[in-house]
């Protein structure tokens, strides 16, 4: 009698397991048939058989039939900040030299996005192969590349004040674009603070009609290569060395100090 309910119990435990088994295979399948594109994503799939890449750029339901499936996001935000709260934990911010010789770090932000042409795409995937692969290898040495070749084009106090939109138009131009080709001057100019004269090394864009802008490009940007898009580029703050800092603060006091002499002598000649 023992032996029958073991031989039973036996049997009801394979059943069961086998149960289990057949549910995994057919949720498996289920699920290698089809799948879902949510409407933030762009989904590149490669057949199982012959290798052939589809680009599914609309939300809903697809085929899948077995093939290889990559997910990307449509739009993502990179951040290049020194704050913790401002995109990972560690200092990205991207240290730049202005013309003056002084140093800075620059914080700030930026979104991107996608093509949304297929052959674009597939380019894309074919080359990084990864969401992530994109964001470390293309978007953030691009934004580097264009955040640090824009220092040069000013002085530190002329970032700090009067070109400070400038700055923001130069890095723009150049993530989306490419970065300048330049040609360099040697200007003669005072100190505000010291009075004595100094040469300053001043960097210019290169005009060349027909470029992107009328600026000529040492090389075409990967954001247009791949048909990408970058907007919302922002500056959020200029870290300066603390020699630099000095010199600043000291430059505005004197361009103040100026100021009300000449305020004092308008009012006495009146």
């Amino acid at each position: 009698m023992a032996t029958r309910d073991e031989a039973s119990l036996v049997k009801l435990v394979m059943k069961v397991v086998m149960g289990v088994v057949a549910l995994g295979v057919g949720i498996w399948m289920i699920s290698s048939m089809v799948t879902t594109v949510a409407a933030d994503e762009i989904v590149v799939k490669q057949d199982l058989i012959g290798g052939q890449l589809h680009v599914w750029n609309t939300s809903g339901v697809h085929w899948q039939n077995f093939g290889t499936v990559t997910r990307y996001k449509r739009s993502a935000q990179l951040w290049f900040s020194a704050r913790k709260d401002e995109g990972k934990e560690t200092d990205d911010s991207i240290k730049v030299r202005f013309n003056d010789g002084g140093h800075g770090n620059i914080s700030g932000s930026l979104r991107y996005t996608l093509p949304v042409d297929e052959n674009k795409m597939i380019f894309l995937h074919q080359t990084y192969h990864s969401m992530e692969a994109i964001d470390h290898e293309l978007v953030h040495q691009v934004v580097n590349k264009g955040v640090y070749m824009s220092g040069p084009l000013m002085s530190s106090r002329e970032s700090y004040a009067e070109k400070r939109a400038d700055l923001i138009n130069y890095i723009t131009d150049q993530i989306v674009y490419g970065v300048y080709r330049t040609e360099h001057d040697q200007v003669k100019t005072t100190d505000p603070l010291t009075g004595q004269e100094k040469t300053v090394d001043v960097v210019k864009p290169k005009v060349h009609d027909g470029a992107p802008n009328g600026i000529e490009r040492e090389e075409e940007s990967p954001i247009q290569r791949f048909g990408m898009n970058a907007s919302n580029i922002t500056i959020n703050s200029i870290d300066y060395d603390p020699t630099v800092e000095a010199q600043i603060k000291q430059q505005q006091e004197a361009i103040r100090s100026e100021e009300h002499t000449s305020e004092l002598q308008s009012l006495t000649n009146l």
